[in-house]
């Protein structure tokens, strides 16, 4: 009998070092310095390109620490910190036994024609006057965008599922209720999911959502919450940072503003505030921002992030372009922990993103209310997958997976087959 316990035991201790091995964590280790002055910079953001979840903060003396599960690839490992100019590096650039030295050049913000005074007083008044200027630079007439939504599951630094659709989406005057808003969803395609999914944690999760979805009309809906992450849209809710009536008490309370750099696009000179949620200190890694165009004082972009610089609760970055004089949606990418395996918290995230190519505005189609899809569930509506439809869909060639998204989600075999499988 103690035989066979040793034996079990040694068994057990087999199993344990073999799964320690498969799930193989490399360290990035350095510090961010001051390349003119050599100083440390403490709260540098570094982050990568891909798995934008993944990431840290340097301390006090400008180091970080970054545990770098193993199957990152070829990703960028990018460092950014206000009034600097940033610094990427690919993994295979990095040599992981030796301390990383990152030297940052500080940039000089010289505005052509335009002063601006770098003190927060002085860009809360450019962000209020760009809120007051909402109903005059968005949209305020019917309009139908045509979009491409996709969603990626991660699993740490692994990619587990992916969603992909066409969608068209019928909106209104940004003045009118998000509950006006009409999305068709013209046809979709997703692959196997092969997130560790707990199926006890996956229903409690479904029914709190679907109960938010009942009692107070929350978006359950993925192709609407995302859609939905364009706060601007939502300027006429109280409470909301857009909101010209409750701004003023809002920003004083609750914000700081740090001047991060400009650029100028088609003559125009576009200011990059970024901001911190509370007092001082500031958020250097600029992770929280907006893009105000001085011309016409229009938020061309803008971001908020929730959470700790390592572990991201919620991040909506949305991004506009103008079209006949008003400005609409370009680009609307939600990142947010997933929540399907009570022992992976925070390791397994959904980033959801929405191109927007072409806008509509005078004698479109409007989406037959049988096409819509509901808002109050939490999967749309099957359709008949069409590959033809998808070889001849242009904002795939302008959007494509990034190559080592790709490889992670063809590991059960070419994404074609897993298409037609999952049907």
């Amino acid at each position: 009998m103690n035989n066979i316990i040793k034996l079990l035991l040694f068994i057990s201790l087999i199993c344990v070092l073999m799964k320690v091995n498969a799930q193989k964590v490399l360290v990035v280790e350095g510090q961010v310095l001051d390349n003119e002055t050599n100083a440390p910079l403490e709260g540098a953001a570094c982050i990568f390109k891909v798995h934008h979840h993944i990431g840290g903060i340097t301390d006090k003396e400008g180091r970080f620490r970054i545990r770098i599960p193993d199957g990152m690839g070829d990703d960028v490992l990018s460092f950014s910190f206000l009034g600097y100019e940033p610094q990427s590096f690919t993994l295979q650039e990095i040599n992981l036994s030796d301390i990383l030295y990152v030297r940052l050049n500080p940039v000089s913000i010289l505005l052509n024609e335009v002063t601006i005074m770098d003190d927060s007083k002085a860009l809360k008044k450019i962000f209020t006057d760009a809120v007051k200027e909402i109903p005059n630079n968005y949209p305020n007439e019917p309009h139908l965008l045509q979009g491409f939504y996709r969603k990626i599951s991660t699993e740490g630094s692994s990619f587990t599922h992916l969603f992909e659709a066409a969608v068209a989406i019928e909106d209104y005057d940004y003045k009118k209720p998000i509950g006006s808003i009409k999305i068709e969803v013209i046809t979709y395609r997703e692959t196997p999911d092969r997130g560790k999914v707990d199926s006890i944690q996956l229903k409690v999760n479904q029914a709190v959502r679907q109960n938010a979805a009942t009692q107070w009309k929350v978006a359950a809906n993925p192709l609407y919450r995302t859609y939905e992450g364009n706060f601007l849209r939502l300027f006429k809710n109280q409470n909301n940072t857009f909101n010209p009536n409750t701004l003023v008490s809002l920003i004083d309370k609750h914000y700081e503003f740090k001047m991060a750099g400009y650029e100028i696009v088609n003559n125009d000179t576009i200011c990059h505030l970024a901001f911190s949620e509370g007092v001082v200190p500031q958020d250097p890694s600029g992770r929280n921002y907006f893009k105000i165009n001085l011309t016409d004082n229009a938020i061309t972009e803008f971001q908020f992030t929730h959470g700790s610089p390592d572990r991201i609760t919620y991040q909506s970055t949305v991004r506009f372009r103008k079209y006949q004089g008003r400005y609409y949606p370009e680009f609307i990418r939600i990142t947010q922990p997933r929540f399907i395996n009570r022992e992976n918290e925070f390791s397994e995230y959904d980033i959801e993103t929405y191109w927007f190519d072409q806008v509509e505005i005078n004698d479109f189609k409007k989406i037959q209310t049988k096409k819509t899809s509901d808002r109050l569930k939490q999967h749309p509506a099957a359709t008949t997958y069409n590959p033809e439809f998808w070889k001849k869909y242009t904002p795939l060639t302008k959007h494509p997976l990034e190559a080592n998204v790709l490889q992670a989600l063809e590991t059960n075999g070419p994404l074609e087959q897993q298409f037609q499988k999952n049907r």
